[in-house]
């Protein structure tokens, strides 16, 4: 879903950069991020989401501090950290997206 608003925004910059104008590309840059912002972080979340239980079994990124005070990180905890704080980031993107046009 990135991607699509890729084809958009890189046009969209370019062509401001050089002060052209098209009302068409102009329009779907502050309408599009609508339903892809929230789509994105609804992709990354379930894909977050579905990948704990290997990093889970596999330990994988998970590590152990020794000095000075021993801390361990298990990596699970921290994706789970990051589905918790994708939707409020997502909340306060939209709304700041949102008053930049209104």
């Amino acid at each position: 879903s990135w991607n699509l608003w890729d084809v958009v925004r890189y046009p969209f910059n370019m062509l401001s950069s050089i002060e052209i104008e098209f009302s068409s590309l102009t329009w779907l840059i502050h309408t599009l991020w609508i339903p892809i912002y929230p789509l994105s972080v609804l992709c990354e979340v379930y894909t977050v989401y579905e990948s704990l239980p290997y990093f889970e079994m596999l330990g994988t990124y998970s590590i152990d501090m020794p000095f000075p005070i021993p801390i361990s990180v298990h990596f699970p905890y921290v994706l789970k950290m990051y589905i918790f704080m994708l939707p409020i980031g997502m909340y306060f993107i939209c709304r700041d997206r949102s008053s930049e046009h209104t």
